[in-house]
């Protein structure tokens, strides 16, 4: 709030004067802003001569109030500065700069507009030419190209060769048993659903791996970001345009890093970034036998959207994150600013932005690409083209699901809450991007076991946790599953989900960078007839160097207990009889350099390992007394 109020009255200042002498100036920052948030990664793009501000003071100060400094003759946002800054200036100044359009003369003659209806008009076309830029048919045009040669490319995924190829490396048969295990813990799950969870989690843990650099070709050691490439024959075959160069001071070579964009190298490779990542995972999907859309976020991501058939909806998979069925992830919990989310199959395209938003009306404002009406039709237009040639039974089923998917997009309740920053990709990568998300290390979800009539019924609440399947079962309540190793959390401060590639290991540790964190668990019986009666917790956790885990049981009045941590062994305590509520904390702190952070680790098992549980808390209850 104090940063928008800064901003606010800097703006304020700058548009004092008439808007026709700084109109040069505020177009040289909306177009600077513009550039930082589609290109975050581009340090020249996060470069401005001061020469182009007129050496306007008031336009100077907006920009260092959102990070940028001033370094010879030029003022630079640092990479470690988030984009949002940046958002937030360009949409005040936007604003601004339109409400003074009510002031302006009309076409320069110095006569005032007449009428309101005039007024409209005039601010209509103003608001356009603001909003979308006088070069909007371009802009569409671009548009357009980028519509019509994705849905060309996902073509792709059809062919059945390389569908027959990804099954060589999926390893069907196990993924089965898997899911069979997963639906036989929760009940509620499909087999066909429960395959599609293996599916995305062998491939994020085990089969892709994300590249912020990589390695030296000669040394195996790490590299530094150089210069683009031109790309070789080979390279141009798999279509990788863009070839990144990285230097190695060890050995003074430069290793490349072709970007490739056809998924049967990605099958060799499996490696890349968000790109590759969706992009192989798209055909591994449809390998498998299920509809699937390659979902394009025109703020730089891509995911993969899978039909349920049980469900009769889209569900959202993001194999980078190892998330299904989160659409506001990359808004509540990322804090990215959407504008337009496009997914594509063979034989329809779909504008879904809609499903991964809360925010329609500041997502509106920010879709300058194109006009709406516009964007409608091309869609319409590229669709045609491409279901000409659909039996009408197809076509049917089409305009059924998405009627239903409008519904559901117009009535979206999903929830935001409790959703982190993105784990994807190096913190300084995720920084520049503005990533990490606003709630990286408070996601207190304050979550509470509240016995339910079952568990009153055998005066017990039993619970356990496997970071592997990354669920809690409430075995006291009919097996009753919760997905996400956050959702049952009463406080959670600098917690992170870890998969270990090279060890084939998982775990909860802290976040890069954080020195110390909690989290902690609660049981609450205040609502009901019911007391605490004896606690039995076990627990595991294990450390390094001189890491530190501290596990404790507090109650409100902050009676605590210690509890060890052990495989094989639990703590069974009567010390909070009659208590109405217990948390269970662990505090993890220590450890040593830039890993300390992975020095002390909660739960660790194996990545395989789905019947281990190295959480359990169970507790007895007793009524209360009279």
């Amino acid at each position: 709030l104090v940063l928008i109020m800064n901003i606010s009255q800097h703006i304020s200042s700058l548009l004092s004067r008439s808007l026709l002498e700084v109109n040069g100036v505020c177009n040289t920052i909306l177009s600077v802003s513009s550039n930082i948030i589609d290109n975050p990664c581009d340090s020249d793009a996060r470069r401005l001569p001061l020469k182009k501000l007129n050496s306007n003071n008031d336009a100077i100060e907006c920009l260092r109030e959102v990070g940028f400094i001033l370094e010879s003759n030029c003022l630079i946002l640092p990479a470690s500065e988030s984009i949002s800054k940046v958002q937030e200036l360009r949409d005040e100044l936007l604003a601004n700069k339109l409400s003074l359009m009510y002031e302006l003369r009309d076409n320069g003659t110095g006569s005032k507009i007449k009428n309101n209806q005039q007024k409209s008009n005039y601010l209509q076309r103003q608001f356009e030419s603001i909003k979308y830029g006088s070069n909007i048919r371009f802009k569409e045009d671009n548009f357009y190209r980028k519509l019509s040669s994705t849905a060309e490319f996902v073509l792709v995924y059809e062919d059945k060769s390389l569908q027959r190829k990804a099954l060589t490396v999926i390893p069907v048969n196990d993924l089965i048993d898997e899911a069979k295990k997963r639906c036989e813990i929760d009940s509620k799950l499909d087999e066909r659903h429960g395959v599609l969870l293996e599916l995305l989690s062998w491939f994020n843990k085990r089969f892709f791996s994300w590249v912020n650099s990589p390695k030296c070709d000669v040394c195996g050691g790490k590299t530094v970001s150089s210069s683009a490439l031109q790309a070789t024959s080979d390279e141009l075959r798999w279509g990788g345009n863009r070839v990144e160069g990285y230097w190695c001071d060890k050995c003074q070579y430069q290793t490349r890093f072709p970007r490739y964009n056809h998924p049967e190298k990605l099958l060799e490779t499996r490696s890349g970034r968000c790109g590759e990542w969706a992009n192989c995972f798209t055909l591994c999907c449809r390998a498998m036998g299920y509809e699937s859309r390659y979902t394009l976020d025109w703020t730089d991501h891509v995911w993969t959207e899978v039909w349920s058939e049980t469900q009769s909806r889209w569900l959202h998979c993001d194999p980078c994150e190892n998330v299904c069925d989160k659409p506001l992830l990359y808004e509540s919990g990322w804090g990215k600013k959407l504008s337009y989310i496009i997914a594509f199959t063979f034989d329809e395209i779909v504008d879904v932005t809609f499903r991964y938003t809360s925010q329609v009306n500041e997502v509106l404002e920010r879709r300058t690409h194109c006009r709406e009406e516009w964007l409608r039709s091309a869609i319409r237009r590229l669709n045609f083209n491409r279901q000409c040639s659909l039996s009408e039974g197809r076509l049917l089923e089409l305009e059924c699901r998405y009627a239903m998917e409008l519904v559901g997009m117009l009535s979206n309740s999903g929830v935001g809450e409790g959703l982190g920053g993105r784990n994807s990709g190096s913190q300084e990568w995720r920084r520049a991007r503005g990533e990490l998300g606003s709630n990286v290390t408070v996601n207190d979800a304050h979550y509470e076991f509240k016995p339910t009539s079952q568990e009153l019924s055998v005066r017990c609440i039993h619970i356990r946790y496997n970071p592997s399947l990354d669920v809690y079962q409430r075995l006291s309540d009919g097996q009753t599953d919760l997905n996400g190793w956050r959702s049952a959390t009463y406080r959670c401060r600098g917690i992170q989900h870890k998969t270990e590639r090279d060890w084939e290991m998982v775990y909860l540790a802290r976040i890069e960078n954080i020195d110390k964190s909690l989290i902690s668990w609660k049981v609450n019986t205040n609502d009901t007839e019911f007391t605490i009666d004896c606690i039995n917790v076990r627990v595991y956790s294990e450390t390094f160097s001189d890491g530190v885990v501290r596990w404790e049981l507090i109650n409100n009045d902050g009676r605590s207990v210690s509890v060890s941590s052990s495989t094989s062994e639990s703590l069974i305590t009567s010390e909070f009889r009659y208590c109405n509520a217990v948390e269970l904390v662990a505090h993890l702190s220590g450890g040593q350099g830039s890993v300390a952070w992975q020095q002390t680790q909660l739960f660790r098992q194996h990545l395989t390992d789905k019947t281990s549980f190295p959480f359990e808390l169970t507790v007895k209850l007793i009524p209360k007394k009279r």
